[in-house]
């Protein structure tokens, strides 16, 4: 019987396929690879699946082609007020917070609102759940009616009072950042920031607007928007800080399509901190939209 040193001096050899436990199966040298169909079976299975082929794709568009299609669909929209006009219901609820973030005071306000061009216009028909008064209602109609002689008038039209324009969007740097699949559709998700520190300021918005960046994800068949979340980059202060100032501001705002193309704002989150005068402002807004149809063709006296 050999002994223990014996075996521990032994040297040892390098197990192979030659020299294999006899009962391990040998693999013939056909088998070591995968052959040239197992190859274009993995090739197929990439190219069909859709999620890993949208990950993959490297075909992104300019920032610049992108941004351009969005605002001449907005254009499009802003001229067309006879076509795809909709009502629909919008609640807001707006929050006066503490510095803990605990409600101090809430409002709920619900609106009627057109869909025409494009853009929304509300009439206000309800606060905290009470029916307006008849001074608040003559107030409401007439702002409706105001609303209706400026969609009227074509030189206001012209203005496009919306939210995309070229004024808006030369501002910012825009970056293709991915394209990825959004509410079962294509949309490209592009990040944005201003394009410097002393961009002009014609209004008070304007010192806000120029601090603002975020990200958007835009519809890729129909160039729309189909949510924003954008914030505050620094303090920004009004008037040299007499009026106030903002500390925070953020906005996430995501859009629907119905099934003719139309798309609207169907909920939004903003949450502003800062200062208003001497008083000091925690706000946190929240609106959503429901109950969207077709508005009803007036009858003909």
């Amino acid at each position: 019987m050999r002994s223990l040193r014996t075996l521990h001096r032994s040297p040892q050899r390098a197990v192979t396929s030659d020299t294999a436990h006899p009962h391990t199966p040998r693999i013939p040298p056909t088998q070591r690879h995968p052959s040239p169909t197992t190859w274009l079976a993995l090739a197929l299975f990439f190219l069909a699946n859709p999620i890993l082929y949208l990950h993959a794709a490297t075909d992104l568009p300019s920032a610049d082609s992108v941004i351009q299609k969005l605002v001449s669909k907005a254009k499009v929209l802003s001229a067309d007020t006879n076509s795809n006009r909709y009502v629909y219901s919008r609640t807001t609820s707006t929050e006066e917070l503490d510095d803990k973030g605990r409600v101090k005071s809430k409002k709920e306000k619900v609106y009627e609102v057109k869909l025409i061009g494009g853009m929304p216009h509300p009439r206000l028909v309800r606060i905290n759940d009470q029916e307006l008064s008849p001074a608040q209602i003559q107030r409401e109609n007439e702002k409706e009616e105001s609303a209706h002689r400026r969609i009227a008038d074509e030189r206001q039209t012209n203005r496009r009072e919306m939210v995309l324009t070229d004024d808006l969007t030369s501002r910012f740097v825009f970056t293709v950042i991915r394209r990825e699949r959004f509410n079962d559709r294509d949309a490209l998700v592009l990040s944005f920031s201003p394009k410097s520190e002393n961009l002009p300021e014609k209004r008070i918005a304007d010192r806000v607007i120029n601090k603002l960046n975020g990200t958007i994800w835009v519809d890729e068949q129909d160039n729309e928007l189909a949510k924003v979340d954008l914030q505050l980059r620094e303090e920004v202060s009004l008037w040299g800080g007499f009026l106030g100032s903002l500390k925070k501001l953020s906005m996430v705002m995501d859009r629907d399509r119905l099934p003719n193309g139309t798309w609207f704002n169907k909920n939004s989150t903003v949450v502003i901190q800062g200062r208003k005068l001497l008083s000091s402002l925690n706000i946190r807004a929240r609106e959503y939209a429901y109950d969207i149809r077709p508005e009803k063709a007036k009858s003909q006296p």
